[in-house]
């Protein structure tokens, strides 16, 4: 195959055609999120929520903790619900190793 030959191939793979380049988006953007870090540190200290350990990322940011606590997020960071905690739910299973989002419809 030669170089000529690959260039030709590439092209294909990306879904140009011969004069037009296809421009791509972007996949991920650098976000920060001060809020919900604020309030990560705030249930760390009023419910002794712990580190967090696990990230699940969509319309909703949800974190989980090392002591077993979920805290979700809405788009604009602030706290809609919180998933264990201060009743001891969630802390006598331990940490939160994954996350995942599944909706009903």
């Amino acid at each position: 195959m030669s170089s000529q030959d690959s260039g030709s191939s590439l092209k294909r793979l990306h879904g140009s055609r011969q004069g037009h380049r296809v421009e791509h988006g972007i996949v991920l953007r650098h976000f920060e999120l001060q809020e919900a870090s604020s309030q990560m540190l705030s249930a760390a200290d009023r419910i002794a929520a712990g580190l967090p350990v696990a990230v699940a990322v969509g319309s909703l940011l949800a974190v989980g903790t090392s002591r077993g606590v979920v805290l979700v997020f809405d788009a604009q960071q602030t706290l809609r619900w919180c998933l264990g905690g201060a009743a001891g739910i969630g802390t006598e299973y331990g940490a939160v190793t994954s996350l995942r989002y599944t909706f009903l419809m």
